[in-house]
């Protein structure tokens, strides 16, 4: 049962939101597991200025109803006696009894508030919305929603508890015991919520039975799985009308709603890519149509849906996409700790070993190669693709290249750093691991000081023509140095070398963007500005960079292009989600 009010508050958002996102059927509310995302970036939207105002504090409680609605037809697969409803404080509340009689109980709203009032930061600093909600009176209520009484006062009582307990660091899902993870500052904890809330795990650390074993939960685990797949598929339905795999529920149930990631895996996205593989080889699907399968759940806003897609793409894929381009661009973590399932897939499908482990690259292994370093999964490796074809066929005393680049692939920077040194020692002349060498201490490391000259030192002793990285790593070091002239001096030469295909054109026009901005030349900044943005081949990034600078110059029209522009092809895009949706796009 639901209390029709809270429903009238879920079903009114839907409908406002649904109005103002009709171009992009991406973002609609339609109770799907994938449009909890969207959710979540409405709610944080509302706090970007850190206020608490009336229209936020009635979109969060709209937010807490959908959220209910949802997880009380979840909750209804497996429990009965399920009731959403307002206790006698005002806040959403759902309850169920479970087959052995316990009864599950989560204060719904309180906790949605609590996320977006300060529980990011821990311990929360609850103070100044405590501050904000004092300034209304007590008697306040918003126009057309007088049922609810007053909102703040629950809201405020809530808040004024809230900053007189110890918070202790967030735990998410006590009830998986394989699962030991505090939220990241990258996670959207509203998901997270909302993802114990449905499977009725936990709220944050608030076990809601305590006497739950996971062991006991499997079937209940299974139908709210069904369940959810089912609600992708119809959100699949009409995103993707003309995918017909994309529609099917089975696709749903491999691993790619639950378990979530971390959950007893040796890598990132371990399980997804082992469910995902298992679910094209029962369908003896081809290439093309893994192809196919993927671009459309890479633009799926679940973050597990669409990393697992961008994993098994870039397994299979001879060549990049711009859609794919897109979907690395929007991850949050770094691209090289999923190289693991990237491996995983390839071997399932293709049946082919990693390229870092051969020692002659064929056509074949340049081309995974090309699609692994477009998309940003070998974020340590710097070398190009006619240097790394060279070291891998030396037989250079010291450690082999194979494990020098192994290890950069895995990310090890110790073993990295000492392999390095080694190689170098061994052969001092070998100038592709001396740049490697300054790439690791410059870019991961963050160490400056010395390396100008390093640099300086390879530039006057070899031909280095073709090594444009190299000076991009001069300017980057003379950059945090303060030397701000022989930055740009350096990143003229990186750019004169660079081919303009390369992905790194555009990265080294951004930093000559910079420096000229910071200078205040601002034509030249304006050039080179134009120049990143043009050939930025995933476009999000360049996009978001031109977009704030048209603003901040005055230049609304232009920016409006390319915030309508960005908007059709990334509209989950964080850093502007609050533009798009305060702008007719």
């Amino acid at each position: 049962m639901i209390d029709p009010r809270i429903e009238t508050l879920a079903d009114d958002y839907i409908q406002s939101w649904n109005r103002q996102a009709i171009k992009e059927p991406l973002l609609y509310l339609d109770y799907s597991w994938q449009s909890v995302t969207t959710l979540g970036l409405l709610a944080g939207n509302l706090f970007k200025t850190g206020q608490l105002n009336p229209l936020a504090a009635l979109s969060l409680r709209s937010i807490s109803a959908y959220l209910t609605v949802l997880a009380h037809n979840c909750w209804q697969t497996f429990a009965t006696e399920v009731m959403a409803f307002f206790d006698n404080q005002g806040q959403i509340c759902l309850s169920g009894k479970l087959a052995d009689g316990e009864v599950m109980f989560f204060e719904v709203s309180a906790k949605v508030f609590e996320i977006y009032a300060g529980a990011k930061e821990l311990p929360p600093t609850l103070q100044k919305y405590h501050d904000f909600l004092l300034s209304y009176g007590e008697n306040q209520y918003i126009e057309n929603y007088k049922f609810l009484a007053n909102p703040y006062h629950s809201i405020k009582n809530y808040l004024l508890t809230q900053l007189e307990k110890h918070k202790q660091p967030i735990e998410l899902f006590p009830i998986i015991e394989k699962y030991r993870r505090l939220p990241q500052a990258t996670d959207d904890l509203l998901v997270l919520f909302a993802y114990g809330l449905f499977y009725g795990f936990s709220a944050f650390g608030n076990e809601v039975c305590k006497n739950r074993e996971l062991s006991k939960e499997l079937d209940a685990i299974e139908k709210v799985t069904k369940f959810l797949a089912e609600t992708c598929v119809n959100y699949a339905n009409y995103c993707f009308p003309d995918n017909q795999l994309a529609q099917v529920a089975e696709l749903y149930l491999v691993n790619l709603i639950y378990p979530p990631i971390f959950m007893a895996e040796e890598f990132l996205l371990q399980q997804a890519t082992h469910g995902l593989v298992g679910f094209i080889k029962e369908y003896n699907l081809s290439a093309e149509q893994v192809l196919e399968l993927c671009h459309d759940l890479m633009q799926m806003p679940d973050f597990l849906i669409s990393s697992v897609a961008l994993v098994v793409f870039t397994a299979v894929a001879k060549q990049t996409t711009q859609q794919a381009l897109i979907s690395a661009s929007l991850k949050s973590i770094q691209l090289g700790t999923l190289r693991p399932a990237v491996l995983l897939a390839r071997r399932e499908l293709l049946h082919e070993d990693d390229w870092a482990m051969q020692k002659v690259l064929t056509e074949n292994d340049l081309a995974h190669f090309r699609v692994e370093r477009d998309l940003g999964f070998l974020a340590w490796l710097c070398l190009p693709e006619k240097s790394l074809i060279k070291v891998l066929q030396s037989s250079e005393a010291g450690p082999s290249s194979a494990k020098i680049i192994q290890a950069l692939l895995a990310l090890d920077y110790q073993t990295s750093e000492r392999l390095l040194f080694e190689r170098i020692i061994k052969n001092p002349d070998e100038v592709d691991f001396k740049i490697q060498l300054v790439f690791l201490k410059i870019i991961v490391a963050g160490i400056f000081i010395d390396m100008p000259q390093l640099c300086r030192e390879l530039v006057e002793k070899y031909d280095l023509t073709e090594y444009y990285i190299l000076y991009k790593l001069w300017a980057c070091a003379e950059m945090f140095l303060g030397e701000s002239e022989l930055a740009e001096r350096h990143l003229v030469s990186a750019l004169e070398h660079c081919p303009e295909d390369e992905l790194e054109y555009s990265d080294i026009a951004h930093l000559l963007f910079v420096i000229n901005q910071n200078q205040g030349q601002l034509n030249k900044a304006e050039q080179y500005s134009v120049l990143a943005f043009e050939k930025d081949k995933s476009v999000v990034r360049q996009a978001v960079i031109r977009y704030g600078w048209l603003m901040s110059n005055k230049r609304e029209a232009e920016a409006m292009q390319i915030l309508n522009k960005l908007f059709r092809l990334a509209p989950f895009e964080k850093s502007l989600f609050g533009e798009f949706i305060q702008r007719d796009l």
